[in-house]
């Protein structure tokens, strides 16, 4: 049987919980006890028992399966059933595996036993998500030996195993803060840490390693080579964090020191026992003024919605300008506003449109005259972007005056296009495509010049859980996207995805066919068959307008 290299499993069933570690030994993997029952962040604090004299194999590996559960003090009860020499090897955070369901011990023989787990995504050494659509299988194995006359494991994978509602209560998502490429915009990456083990210190860690794979293209980190900390730590006095730095730091120029400390500050603030960051070089207090970075908000807290009578916030009285009466005559289905407001694309039988509506008087643009457009989308650069369905045509981006600043196809052509958005950074790019075994979403790396000007999509990565039938999407924070899936006779369910993490379902509406969000998914409205608008409220849906064609908050 193939071995692991030095394994850690940490793995909670209900079993567990409930103070009985003893888990499936036969093929059949039987239900236990609901585990969101009683699961509450006093769960963050169970105090596991370590062996006793004469346990056997089984009782072994439960036990520790059950004591590695709790991470305190480097989980110290979980090392007490490891030999003395592999006891100082166990990395229990190399690796996280989630789990829908309980797991199966096979005991192969007295010395060998398997933990065979279906896994819907993991979390790696650095708290960077992966998700595996439809789960996928794994056998764990680990070895046992008499240690002092008593049974101990000796070898088990740097993987940790826990099922999802454990998961929930003992790891935490936090938002790494990189720059975008021209140094002005911050730009979340999500990562996933044990709420109990060094937060902080594993925080800063993963931000001075850098950026999740994925977004190397489209951001920037201001920490210089070699830089970490000089000891490793994060201490917190009276509320501000200190970051020491080892003297790689001083490599940095005052500007770059300045963005160490704003992407520091963003970062660390999620914590509730931060209020500030200092940073030190070598034990050297530094004086750095926090550069003026930007986390984009959203600049109204209505949409804009697109009906017979032109354009207008939701809840206003229909404009009578130049932007409704150009609307109207182009018989326009769809829009999309700069972040600043001052451009407006508009989408009609003859392709897309640019209006400036900081300048009235001026005539339109043409933009893109390409048959079956999707809703165009205008950046934080002011270009404009647009994509029609068909799978072999390209996303194309210009400028406001009409020239193609970008064109990108390749993989872009794996299915038919259903709906494309920019983050408010404008650092990444998220489309839905359909393909010949259903529906998924994509998020990639937009990089750009030193104009800002795209030059290209990297690393395309499907988030979420796969579904086949997606119909809609759209961003909806700075790092979550909502979106539609067809459901049964009880409505379509709308869903909450998180870039970098799960997914979760909204309450079901009926024959809904596309939604919009704001603020992490809060603000959120969906458009039905019908053209009725409703928004979310209290856990239900309320019809707030009537003869809606399109809605789309500012920017999105």
């Amino acid at each position: 049987m193939h071995k692991l290299s030095a394994l850690s499993i940490v793995t909670a069933v209900a079993l567990l919980l409930s103070g009985c570690a003893q888990l499936p030994r036969s093929s059949e993997v039987k239900t236990g006890p609901d585990l969101k029952a009683g699961l509450t962040t006093d769960y963050l604090y169970y105090s596991p028992n370590g062996p006793t004299a004469g346990d056997d194999q089984e009782a072994i590996i439960s036990g520790f399966l059950n004591a590695a559960t709790g991470p305190q003090n480097d989980y110290q009860v979980a090392r007490e059933y490891l030999t003395a020499d592999f006891s100082s090897k166990w990395k229990p955070n190399d690796e996280v595996l989630i789990q829908e369901s309980r797991p199966e011990l096979k005991l192969i023989d007295e010395n060998n036993a398997q933990l065979l787990v279906k896994e819907v995504a993991q979390i790696d050494e650095v708290g960077i998500w992966q998700s595996f659509p439809g789960g996928r299988s794994r056998s764990l194995d680990f070895t046992l030996v008499k240690e002092n006359g008593q049974w101990r494991i000796s070898s088990a994978p740097n993987a940790t195993v826990l099922v999802k509602p454990v998961f929930d209560v003992l790891f935490k998502s936090y938002a790494l803060y990189f720059y975008d490429s021209q140094n002005k915009y911050l730009v979340p990456d999500l990562r996933w840490f044990s709420s109990r083990v060094s937060t902080g210190t594993r925080l800063v860690n993963a931000l001075i390693n850098g950026p999740n794979q994925w977004l190397e293209s489209s951001v920037r980190n201001s920490f210089p080579v070699g830089t970490k900390l000089s000891i490793d730590a994060v201490t917190v006095e009276n509320g501000t964090a200190v970051v020491d730095l080892n003297t790689a730091a001083t490599k940095a120029d005052k500007a770059a020191r300045s963005r160490m400390l704003s992407q520091l500050t963003a970062t660390l603030n999620q914590l509730t026992n931060v209020f500030a960051v200092k940073i030190q070089i070598d034990h050297n207090p530094q004086d750095i003024a926090v550069q003026n970075s930007q986390l984009p908000i959203p600049t109204a807290s209505a949409p804009m919605i697109l009906d017979a009578n032109g354009l207008r916030q939701l809840g206003q009285s229909p404009q009578d300008d130049k932007q409704s009466a150009v609307a109207i005559k182009l018989n326009a289905n769809e829009f999309g506003y700069s972040p600043d407001g001052n451009y407006l694309a508009l989408k009609s039988g003859r392709g897309v449109d640019l209006l400036r509506v900081n300048n009235l008087s001026s005539e339109l643009t043409a933009i893109d005259r390409r048959p079956a457009q999707l809703a165009p989308a205008i950046d934080n650069r002011n270009l404009v972007w647009t994509l029609p369905t068909d799978a072999k045509q390209a996303l194309n981006v210009h400028d406001v005056n009409g020239k193609l600043v970008m064109t990108a196809d390749g993989w872009l052509g794996l299915g038919e296009h259903i709906a494309f958005g920019i983050s408010r950074e404008g650092a990444r790019f998220a489309v839905l495509l359909k393909t010949k075994t259903g529906t998924a979403v994509y998020v990639a790396a937009i990089k750009r010049d030193e104009n800002g000007n795209p030059i290209g999509l990297y690393s395309p990565r499907q988030v979420g859980l796969g579904t086949s039938n997606l119909r809609s999407m759209a961003w909806s924070g700075l790092n979550s996207l909502v979106a539609i899936a067809a459901g049964d006779s009880a409505g379509d369910i709308p869903k909450s995805i998180i870039v970098g993490g799960g997914v979760s379902d909204i309450t079901s509406m009926t024959e809904a066919k596309s939604i919009i969000a704001q603020n992490d998914s809060s603000a959120i409205y969906l458009l039905d068959k019908n053209n009725i608008l409703f928004e979310y409220r209290g856990m239900s849906w309320l019809g707030v307008e009537t003869g809606v064609l399109a809605t789309h908050f500012i920017g999105y």
